[in-house]
């Protein structure tokens, strides 16, 4: 009877030990788990924030809209320019023509 007992004995002691390993591994894999997820969402948190970073810093390479307007004005006057500057070149060469016989 004591053989039996301590039999019975030793083989609850291991299916508890079983179960507590079971637990034990269970739970370890799921905080290795966890911390996995969290070491990634960090990652992909610090990408972000660069990406973000990178974005402002060329936000405020970017002109104005009124230095836009500024540049577009500029342009219109170079374009007049060019075209009051045709014009008196195209009445020098007339001249010249006239100047010169009609040839």
């Amino acid at each position: 009877m004591d053989a039996e007992l301590i039999r019975n004995g030793l083989m609850a002691a291991q299916w508890l030990t079983t179960c507590w390993l079971a637990f034990y591994t269970i739970s370890s894999n799921k905080q290795r788990a966890s911390n996995k997820a969290v070491e990634e969402l960090h990652k992909r948190i610090d990408e972000k924030c660069e990406r973000i970073a990178r974005i402002e810093g060329d936000l405020k390479a970017t002109p104005t809209r009124q230095e836009v307007v500024r540049i577009h004005e500029r342009i219109d006057e170079i374009i007049n320019t060019s075209r009051e500057n045709n014009l008196l070149l195209g009445q020098v060469l007339g001249q010249l023509k006239q100047i010169n016989g009609g040839k």
